[in-house]
């Protein structure tokens, strides 16, 4: 078993080979340059073909990121021509569905099938589903929670049924939804050793962002596209920041990784920080280590670049209207010459924010982001 722990002086986490690898790395420590480097030393440096590279993001945006760090010329250390690097950087979800959608047969799918991507709408024929079987809607929803989450019903659960029903819908209405991306691909893969085969030689080099947050049904597709070899794969995470539990993500799979792949996993930690203040992260280390006994242990003491020492301000306020107020007072404070970011859990929490922003005369930009 390897285990390696990595110092701000230590820069070559990337050329470590044979894997399987899962680099520990932290807020600000360049999880996506660390990708590009894997990248640029696999092609340009061991002579590895881009078509038997799969990177894997875990958001749309970030796979735009990470390509526009290997077009832009600027960064000598990463940039690559266009011809030289994979064609394959996308998302889980987005390999899953070019998996479907070139290979329909047997799925009960025409090409001219539909992704649901609205959790609304999914619940609903969840609960119509539910019905249809004879049993209470409420029932659907708890069996849509449970596909969320990962949950994999065999024919002897007692909801088993309503799952079927749902399938049935979605196939007659020639659809399926955001999970089945993953879960149709593995079942393509399972059944069709030559589709498998085809996958995994592209996948020889398999990278992989934010492995924090996959859950049962990605790892059952990682663990298809290794196959039984798996000195390829390069992931990057932090259980610190896993936020997906809601849909079955869970930080066991970066805690768990030498017993998922055996004695040749390599553990490396990756702990300089360039972009976040000492304070700020040590606070949030610091609530986390006292809420979570179960984090990795082989992670590093970070160390920063930024040596600011602002101190972290903390209003424990009686109300949701004099949040919002003390909010806004700070942000009209700064800007305009200052960019503000306000995280709330939902964007129902921001209306009170938004009306005391307006009343301060305070310009924003309200997104979700999730």
């Amino acid at each position: 078993m390897n285990s390696q722990n990595s110092s701000p002086e230590q820069e070559a986490l990337h050329t470590i080979y044979p894997g399987p690898v899962l680099i520990l790395a932290g807020p600000g420590t360049g999880k996506t340059h660390s990708l590009a480097l894997r990248i640029k030393w696999l092609v340009e440096e061991q002579s590895v073909s881009p078509d038997e590279i799969t990177v894997i993001t875990f958001t749309a945006e970030a796979a735009l990121n990470l390509r526009r760090r290997l077009n832009d010329e600027e960064k000598p250390d990463v940039f690559m021509p266009r011809d030289k690097q994979p064609s394959q950087i996308s998302t889980m979800h987005s390999l899953g569905l070019q998996i479907i959608t070139n290979n329909l047969n047997g799925l009960g799918l025409s090409s001219t099938f539909r992704v649901i991507d609205s959790d609304g709408l999914r619940r609903l024929l969840f609960e119509d589903a539910a019905q249809l079987v004879g049993v209470n809607r409420e029932r659907g929803r708890q069996v849509s929670d449970l596909k969320q989450k990962s949950t994999q019903l065999d024919e002897k659960h007692e909801l088993y049924s309503i799952a079927r029903s749902y399938d049935a819908i979605l196939r007659a209405c020639n659809s399926i939804d955001f999970d089945d991306q993953i879960i149709l691909a593995c079942q393509l893969l399972t059944n069709n050793a030559s589709l498998l085969s085809e996958h995994q030689k592209r996948a020889r080099h398999l990278l992989i962002d934010e492995y924090q947050d996959i859950n049962l049904h990605q790892f059952q597709f990682i663990r298809l596209l290794t196959g039984t070899s798996a000195e390829g794969l390069f992931a990057v995470g932090d259980d610190d920041q896993s936020i997906y539990s809601f849909r079955g993500g869970s930080p066991e799979y970066v805690r768990g990784f030498r017993e998922h792949f055996g004695d040749k996993a390599t553990v490396c930690s990756m702990p300089h920080c360039r972009r976040c203040p000492p304070r700020v992260l040590k606070g949030a280390l610091a609530i986390v280590a006292a809420h979570n006994a179960d984090r990795s242990p082989v992670k590093l003491a970070p160390t920063f670049e930024n040596s600011d020492e602002t101190p972290i301000y903390i209003h424990d306020l009686p109300s949701e209207k004099k949040e919002a107020e003390i909010v806004a007072a700070i942000c009209s404070k700064v800007t305009p010459s200052h960019d503000v970011l306000i995280l709330v859990p939902h964007l129902n929490f921001a209306k009170s924010i938004l009306s005391a922003l307006r009343r301060q005369r305070v310009s924003y930009d309200c997104r979700a982001i999730i």
